[in-house]
This record gives structure tokens, sequence and C-alpha cells, in this order.
């Protein structure tokens, strides 16, 4: 009984010496060698490019290898050759004429992504309105100002649109649409 009592006051006595060497508020947490955190935080590629559709359209992005990601327009089968992309589709039906594919929300991912001019081809699932929102980070994983396509399309239709990114911070991001050949 003596021992046990001793091991509690000593115990006791260690515990109360510990909490009183740290100060409420401190906190002092390690995880790895600082300066190697700091070298791969800054060496890291933050880059992203984020091209999301809405409604009636499906979208194949081009790198300028002639890699593609995207949604296939005669198969809807999701190709994802880009390096470092990811491709996800939604396709909603239309119950009342049967269509399978009316309309498609697509988001396609690239990260990190890679500065340069990408191809965009939109082809029309049905007649209406569609929109195209284009997200990127810079290098430095700072938001850069994203850019909206609007338009009108119609079933089968196809409009191809450039897109130059520039993964350096404050780079100004453009969308331009190719205008068909007459």
């Amino acid at each position: 009984m003596t021992t046990m009592r001793n091991l509690l006051i000593a115990l006791c006595v260690g515990l109360t010496a510990t909490l009183a060497a740290a100060e409420i508020g401190e906190i002092d947490v390690r995880s790895g060698p600082a300066a190697t955190a700091a070298a791969e935080s800054t060496n890291a590629d933050r880059t992203a490019l984020w091209i999301q559709t809405k409604t009636r359209i499906t979208v194949v992005i081009v790198d300028a290898h002639g890699h593609r990601t995207g949604v296939d327009s005669s198969s809807y089968q999701t190709v994802q050759q880009i390096p470092n992309s990811d491709c996800e589709v939604n396709f909603v039906a239309n119950r009342y004429p049967g269509e399978a594919h009316a309309d498609a929300y697509e988001r396609c991912t690239f990260q990190p992504a890679v500065s340069g001019t990408y191809t965009l081809n939109v082809t029309g699932l049905q007649d209406g309105p569609f929109q195209i929102d284009i997200s990127p980070l810079s290098n430095n994983g700072s938001s850069e100002p994203s850019k909206q396509i609007e338009g009108l399309i119609s079933a089968g239709e196809r409009k191809t649109f450039h897109l130059r990114y520039d993964a350096s911070p404050q780079a100004e991001m453009t969308v331009i649409e190719q205008k068909p050949h007459r």
C-alpha cells in the first residue's frame, strides 16, 4: 500500500512539474526537418485548370501534343489522354422522346496544369443555350480570374475555342472562338 501511495505521489509531482513548465496557449509541433518542408513547398507545382460544362454540350480538350481529355461526342465515353487530367460526366436523359444523352454536366480537371494553348471542341447535344466555366490556379496556387463561355448551339453543331493558359501569377487567360470557314 505504501509503495502504491509513493508511486501516485511521484506521478502527481512529475505531472505538476510538467504542467508548470508549459504556458497556456503554447504549441510546439514538429513534423520533420523545417528546411526540407520549406524547399518542398516552394518547389511544389500548385497549378490547376478546371473546365466545367453545363447542359446541352460535350467538350473535348486537346493539348499541343494532340492528347485529348473530355467526352467523345460519338461514343459518349470519357477520354483522359492528357497527363494529369481527369474527366467526369453526368448525362441526363430526356424521357419524353427517349434521348439518353439530352444534357451533360461535364467536369475536366488538369492538376498540375501545363501552360500553353488548348483547343476546346464543343458538340451540341440539343438546341439551346450552353455554358462553359474555366477556372485556373497559377503556379503559386493563387486563384486567377475565371472565364465563362456562353452561347447558342444546335444538336450536332460543332464549335471550336482556343484557350491560352499561362501558369504565371496574374497572367491573363484568353479564350477565342474559331469562326467556321465559309
